[in-house]
């Protein structure tokens, strides 16, 4: 799960420091203030997730969710490195067998466990193509930094500046390249032998556990065979320095030796045990970042994305024979996506409309085409929604959206995953009061259910009012909410200042007068 994001040197958010992810975050401040480039960053993941690119960002696409131009007009004008970052802290789900949870003692079981991991990446431009320059990797407080160069080969790890891995080995007759996939946000390590113009995918393991073969060699007795060592080697599991040693101690595996070793630097020598816990960490790196890879990916799978500026109602809409799984960004498929539900979905979506509400959407098809039809819920009258205020097409994408998120919460919360996140731009556009404090309410209710995670770039005062109503009404938590005020300076960049309701409901750090120009 992502708990937080950070992001430097991206148009004018120099740096917007860490921000949680919280069940609503309300995104506030006057035009061009930087607000809608930070909720932007999360469609910009999903689409640089679900396409084939040279590069590990896409920064535009034909008919993709936003358009940031390419790495040089994404660049903060006044950065001092010409360089855009990325930085998560996430807690990623053990998928592997030699990682163990960091917040578990249990090692049988691996469904549910998790390991804390912060990951910063650093992307560059050779003025073509966007590549992954660095990758920072902080496990348990030890940081290691991954760097690559613009082709994408590995050139280094480091931990506190010390080398810990020279890819360039291997004889004149086979060369061995360790490189970065260039399909994936977050760069996957992949090996390949080149041996007499032949290439060959390798394991990637080997090359990263020389660091700790040769520590466990220097902890056995010098007798000790190579196959042993090997063994020993795999055995090692990471987990938390703790369970590292436990393991070791209880491992019938182990030798007395190594055992006795080890337990002499883990309770008499902290410098060499780090060194000995670094290399365990050198050893997993493949596995890691494949982890933390797959975490992104699931992320990104769960943003939806919707524009400040949604598609207008039509009486009739060709009707296509396509699955529709999710509503676009402006709401063009709306149609389309009613239209492929079930009878018994499309009577759930309605039934949860009319509870939140107080009034529904369903298609109807005849003779090649389809009208979307508003029923309200006192009356049981249905009129086509080219009948009804512009205001019901904007907010009908919303609904929807919510309403999918509110379908996937409990396997989200059962399976440990990231909780869909729903990004949406001013959301109250052409919606009357009432029903921006309805929006408040919806997300005031999943935020509790645990449905979804709102970001919400808005200039409701409507909104930011309801929520605090709810909070002081017990309808929410004060600690799910999280107020952020984007203010730009003279240099172009923009401060962000964290507000937060008390337990009252009442605005706290909030600048007086701020909705009133």
């Amino acid at each position: 799960m992502i708990r937080s994001m950070r992001v430097k040197n991206l148009r004018s958010l120099k740096d917007t420091g860490s921000i949680d992810l919280k069940p609503i975050t309300v995104l506030l401040g006057k035009n061009s203030s930087g607000k809608s480039t930070f909720a932007r960053c999360f469609p910009l993941i999903k689409q640089s997730v679900q396409k084939r690119t040279k590069g590990p960002v896409l920064w535009y696409g034909e008919g993709d969710y936003v358009d940031f131009g390419s790495f040089e007009t994404a660049l903060f004008d006044g950065s001092e490195k010409e360089e855009i970052v990325f930085e998560f802290e996430m807690n990623v789900p053990v998928r592997h067998r030699n990682l163990y949870s960091f917040n578990s003692t249990s090692r049988k079981r691996l469904v549910g466990r998790v390991m804390e991991v912060g990951a910063s990446l650093y992307l560059e431009s050779d003025g073509k193509n966007t590549y992954s320059r660095k990758l920072s990797i902080t496990i348990q407080g030890v940081v290691f930094d991954i760097v690559f160069d613009s082709n994408h080969n590995l050139e280094n790890v480091y931990c506190d500046d010390v080398s810990w891995i020279d890819p360039r080995v291997g004889q004149r007759s086979r060369k061995i390249n360790i490189y970065a996939k260039g399909d994936s946000f977050f760069p996957v390590i992949s090996t390949e032998i080149v041996d007499d113009g032949q290439i060959f995918d390798v394991s990637s393991k080997r090359f990263f556990s020389r660091n700790a073969l040769e520590l466990v060699r220097g902890y056995c007795r010098s007798n000790t065979g190579i196959k042993t060592i090997l063994e020993m080697v795999d055995a090692l599991k990471l987990g938390s320095r703790h369970q590292v040693y436990q393991s070791i101690q209880s491992g019938s595996i182990f030798p007395k030796t190594f055992k006795k070793n080890v337990e002499n630097i883990f309770s008499g020598d902290k410098k060499a045990f780090d060194e000995f816990y670094a290399a365990l960490i050198v050893k997993e790196i493949p596995e890691i970042l494949e982890s933390i890879a797959t975490e992104m990916s699931m992320f990104s799978r769960g943003v939806r994305y919707l524009r400040p500026l949604r598609a207008h109602a039509e009486r009739f809409y060709r009707r296509q024979e396509l699955a529709v799984d999710e509503v676009d960004a402006s709401g063009d498929n709306v149609h389309m996506f009613l239209d492929s539900l079930s009878r018994g979905d499309s009577d759930k979506l309605k039934k949860w409309m009319n509870d939140n509400f107080g009034f529904s959407v369903y298609s109807k098809s005849k003779d090649g085409h389809v009208e979307i039809l508003i029923e309200d819920k006192a009356s049981g009258r249905s009129r086509n929604i080219a009948d009804m205020g512009f205001g019901y097409s904007q907010f009908i994408p919303i609904a929807i959206q919510a309403w999918e998120s509110s379908r996937k919460s409990q396997f989200n919360q059962m399976s440990n995953r990231n909780p869909d996140s729903i990004v949406i731009e001013q959301p109250e556009l052409h919606l009357h009061p009432h029903y921006q404090m309805m929006f408040a309410d919806l997300m005031a209710s999943m935020a509790e259910e645990g449905g979804g995670r709102f970001i919400v770039e808005t200039h409701s005062q409507h909104i930011v009012n309801r929520l605090g109503e709810l909070v002081s009404r017990g309808k929410v938590k004060e600690n799910d909410i999280s107020i952020l005020l984007f203010e730009t300076n003279d240099d172009g960049s923009v401060d962000i200042i964290r507000s937060y309701f008390n337990e009252d409901g009442v605005l706290m750090n909030w600048p007086f007068g701020f909705f009133e120009g």
